[in-house]
This record gives structure tokens, sequence and C-alpha cells, in this order.
């Protein structure tokens, strides 16, 4: 009897630090990612994103311009009409400007 109940209290010992170690493992804070996730919406794909480098960045060879560094963005795919729009946040008002529009028919046709 002594050893059925040492063998209960040792798999109900390993069973209780694995639930404990199960339970730190999902409290470590997670990273957080932006523009890895897109919404759609009927005709609509939305995506955040940041510039993150110096000076005007070209897209696509010439096509469309965004030249606000350092600054967050969404983007947004009109799928019927082919373009992607970008809206730039402003800073201290976080007000949406539309910053550039590019015309992906177009893009797509030059490949």
């Amino acid at each position: 009897m002594n050893d059925r109940q040492n063998i209960i209290i040792v798999l109900l010992l390993v069973s209780a630090a694995m639930l404990a170690l199960m339970l730190v493992m999902t409290h470590q804070p997670q990273q957080a990612q932006a523009g890895t996730t897109s919404s759609r919406y009927d005709d609509y794909i939305l995506c955040p994103g940041a510039v993150e480098s110096s000076g005007s960045i070209t897209i696509f060879e010439g096509i469309g311009t965004v030249s606000d560094a350092g600054s967050d963005n969404i983007y947004v795919i009109d799928v019927q009409e082919q373009k992607l729009i970008t809206y730039s946040v402003e800073p201290g008002t976080d007000d949406l400007a539309p910053t550039d529009v590019v015309d992906l028919e177009k893009i797509f046709r030059k490949r």
C-alpha cells in the first residue's frame, strides 16, 4: 500500500510541475509586430505599416513615392479599382492624410 501511495504522489507532483511550467510559458510577454496583419472588407484590403528609412522612398521604379520617413502608415488596396492608397498618420494630431495613390494595374503590366 505504501508503494502505491508513493507512486500516486510522484505522479501528482510531476503533473503539477508540468501544469506550472505551462502556466509560466503562456504568460510571457509577446513581441509587438506591426504590419503583419491585414483585414479585408468588401473590395478593400487594409494593412498597417511604417516607413523607417530616411528621405524619399521610391516604390516600384518611380511610379509612387512616400516621403514621411519614420511615420506610421495605413495601406489600402482598392481591389475593384486596382489601386494602392497610402494614408499617413500626422504626428501630434493623429489625423489620417492621403500621401500617395499607386496604380497597381500599371505596375503589374510592366512586369
